[in-house]
């Protein structure tokens, strides 16, 4: 039975409450709460974590010590996104390019992995369909994304609400996570690409009463699946109400319950893994 890896979490989070780990590593970073998140995974076979980053410094002891617990660690030490926009609660923002350019030389010098770029606002559960920021122009996302390519970089993007997706695959982003409410176009055009679909399906399962939504990414990875899009399992572990271990183990089988238990789904999923294991790392 394969074990498989979480490919988006935030170690900094405690999956209680965001407060709470603010004010633990906000003075800097507690080192006791990261090794005994390490430790649950580790007890638990599970080597290998893609963090979302974090501003508090957290991600970067995090992937000094991670290999004493025989975890693969990958994280891009802090998003960025921009100004007046989602992304303050784990990020750094820019106002400018030349700001983004600043900060990308910035995890560069953390020793960061890859970049994660904040694209979109999360759901508002209060309207379906409905997005909590406004997307970011094509020309902006196309020009940020060119830079963290530049420098080397892969790019993990949050991004969520059909133009904001569609914007993030045309630019070439190299992973998209949880991606809720896309549309036909967004599944055709990634088909005809090697981007990586996150889902986390696991924050909005927890919090409960958002059935439409929870349905409406069901329907997508259905038919990512029936397109051989890639997948790969991610729980966004740390955020409300998503413990660690237990979120991946829940994403898992909420995909499972939606796809199937077969040979096909493991190796779909297994192969998604795969792929961010070999290109987010610098």
């Amino acid at each position: 039975m394969y074990n498989f890896g979480e490919c988006h979490g935030h170690i900094a989070l405690d999956g209680i409450n965001y407060s709470n780990s603010k004010k633990l590593h906000e003075n800097g970073p507690d080192i006791d709460s990261i090794r005994a998140v390490f430790k649950k995974y580790n007890e638990n076979n599970i080597d290998f974590i893609r963090d979302g980053g974090d501003k508090w410094g957290v991600s970067k002891i995090a992937g000094e010590i991670a290999l004493q617990y025989d975890i693969d660690y990958r994280s891009p030490a802090f998003a960025i996104y921009k100004k007046g926009h989602y992304g303050k609660i784990l990020g750094r923002e820019y106002d400018t390019i030349s700001d983004f350019k600043k900060l990308v030389t910035e995890v560069k010098k953390s020793k960061g992995d890859f970049i994660k770029i904040m694209l979109s606002g999360i759901m508002d559960f209060s309207e379906f369909g409905k997005i909590s920021d406004e997307p970011l122009s094509f020309e902006e996302v196309r020009s940020i994304v060119a830079i963290a390519h530049d420098e080397g970089f892969r790019v993990m993007a949050h991004v969520n609400g059909s133009i904001s997706v569609k914007n993030a695959i045309k630019a070439g982003v190299d992973s998209i996570e949880h991606g809720y409410y896309m549309d036909e176009e967004c599944i055709e055009m990634l088909k005809t690409t090697n981007i990586v679909w996150v889902p986390t399906l696991t924050p909005v399962y927890k919090i409960g009463g958002t059935e439409n939504i929870i349905n409406s990414q069901a329907n997508n990875i259905t038919k990512a699946y029936d397109n051989n899009i890639s997948l790969a399992l991610g729980s966004d572990s740390g955020s409300y109400l998503v413990k660690h271990v237990d979120g991946i183990k829940t994403e898992e089988k909420l995909i499972k319950d939606i796809l199937g238990d077969n040979e096909k789904t493991n190796s779909l999923l297994i192969k998604g893994e795969k792929t961010i294991r070999d290109l987010f790392k610098l």
